[in-house]
């Protein structure tokens, strides 16, 4: 990701998945991610993969996922 606060979507992702993992994953058509941040700090990253387009309320939600993983994270 090339900035800290931005989230990634590529609903066209096929070869680079069998690049990346050959045969280890099932087909995979879309991909997104998003960073964990709290308090300015970034944690990890929160990855989906799926067949079905991305939609903007998936990455919605997925960015919602990740700031509520991130607290978790912190707050541990």
């Amino acid at each position: 990701m090339p900035a800290l606060e931005q989230t990634y979507v590529n609903n066209q992702a096929e070869v680079l998945i069998q690049q990346l993992f050959g045969d280890q994953l099932e087909p995979v058509r879309a991909v997104a991610g998003t960073a964990m941040i709290s308090e300015q700090v970034r944690l990890g990253s929160l990855w989906i993969g799926r067949q079905a387009e991305i939609s903007a309320a998936d990455v919605h939600l997925l960015t919602a996922m990740g700031d509520i993983v991130a607290n978790a994270l912190h707050r541990s």
